[in-house]
């Protein structure tokens, strides 16, 4: 859902960010760089920590996936799917079939560009604002 208030932070020339969202029980926090050097490819990578456990995933490990649950570390099977590619073949083939999109409505995609302007007056203005 969405959070109470974001904050975010932005490079002059915009390539550099961090975006913080404020929720009841949490806070959480994205970054970003697009300036990397020196032949860098695009990485994806995340942590999500629960009440007993941690779950972390790196686009550029062999084994993406890793969860650290009682003191071990496991490595949960993903499927071999390339997600990106499927998001792209499923909208595809909404507009071929002239159907609307039922995993990502109008509504959501609207307030996901509602969400995107909120942390770009937060990086302006260097506050917490409360998301509408």
């Amino acid at each position: 859902g969405a959070p109470d208030k974001v904050a975010a932070s932005l490079s002059r020339d915009r390539r550099v960010g961090s975006v913080s969202y404020r929720y009841p029980d949490c806070v959480v926090t994205a970054d970003y760089n697009a300036n990397l050097r020196g032949g860098v490819v695009f990485n994806m990578a995340y942590r999500a920590q629960f009440e007993r456990a941690t779950l972390i995933f790196d686009f550029s490990q062999k084994q993406p996936l890793a969860l650290w649950a009682d003191g071990k570390q496991g490595f949960p099977k993903l499927s071999p799917v390339n997600a990106y590619a499927e998001e792209i073949r499923y909208f595809a083939d909404r507009v071929r079939r002239g159907q609307p999109p039922e995993q990502l409505t109008p509504k959501e995609a609207r307030d996901s560009v509602a969400l995107a302007l909120c942390e770009r007056k937060a990086a302006e203005s260097g506050r917490w604002l409360k998301v509408k």
